[in-house]
């Protein structure tokens, strides 16, 4: 059965939920088949996943790498450790199936504007049509930015600290590395989009620049309380994720007051017309 177009506004409750079904059903379908795909491939994926990490150890040198249990040759690959018999096999699935989600989002979008066109009207169409591919390619944006950048820094600067304890010898396993990996790059794909659901909201007139500056301290307090939640427990980590929040925060903020003022202007010439 093909699924139905929402394009017929007089559909009943039952159609709509028949359209869902529909497309839920699709989502998961294309996840299975990337995940599938995803696994066929997984020792190329973890050698991807693996790459930071390996930058990481070339930064702190050699001395400081053997030191604390780590093989420095540029090439080595067994620098994490299986925990148990069935761990390498489940971590493999679980990568794979992170990897299928971060390859179906557009997809998985797509799925859902086309669930939710018909209800919105043109003016909310142009923002989506705006948005939504902005707001996809900022998130890979900062998926990239993270497994380049600051990742391999940001391990760096761990085990440098590990390095000034002499009781430490660091033992990666694979489920803890892996999903500090995914962790982090999610949480920089995301952060990358804050300013455009500033912008956003601002656009909607859901509230005003005002009203956001003047609710600042509490942004900043559910700024910290999200880095603590989602970084691992260590203040490095949290740091690491609080200050491109603000900072995107900041800078989202000041994009909105100009589209905010650019939006008055265009109200303007209207309130004199109908005076």
């Amino acid at each position: 059965m093909a699924a139905k177009d929402l394009s017929d506004r007089g559909m009943s409750l039952g159609d709509h939920l028949e359209e869902l079904r529909w497309r839920l059903l699709r989502i998961v379908l294309a996840m299975l088949a990337f995940t599938i795909v995803a696994f066929i491939f997984n020792i190329e994926l973890k050698m991807i996943a693996l790459a930071p990490l390996q930058k990481a150890i070339a930064i702190v040198g050699p001395e400081m790498a053997t030191e604390l249990g780590f093989d420095p040759d540029p090439a080595a690959t067994r620098q994490l450790r299986g925990g148990t018999l069935t761990e390498p096999t489940i971590t493999a699935f679980t990568i794979s199936m992170l990897a299928a989600v971060f390859a179906i989002v557009p997809y998985i979008v797509w799925q859902i504007w086309g669930f939710v066109r018909p209800a919105l009207h043109r003016h909310e169409l142009g923002l989506a049509f705006l948005f939504i591919p902005s707001a996809i390619a900022f998130f890979y944006l900062g998926v990239v930015l993270g497994y380049f950048f600051a990742l391999p820094w940001f391990y760096a600067w761990l085990i440098q600290w590990a390095a000034l304890d002499p009781t430490v010898s660091m033992i990666l396993d694979q489920r803890s590395y892996f999903r500090l990996l995914v962790l982090m790059t999610a949480c920089f794909g995301f952060i990358l989009d804050i300013p455009w659901f500033i912008i956003l909201l601002v656009r909607l007139r859901v509230v005003s620049p005002q009203q956001i500056a003047k609710k600042r301290r509490y942004i900043i307090l559910a700024a910290v309380v999200a880095a603590a939640l989602l970084s691992p427990p260590d203040p490095f980590s949290q740091l690491a994720l609080f200050i491109p929040i603000i900072v995107l925060f900041e800078l989202g903020l000041l994009l909105s007051r100009l589209v905010y003022q650019r939006a008055l202007a265009a109200d303007t010439p209207d309130k004199d017309t109908h005076a």
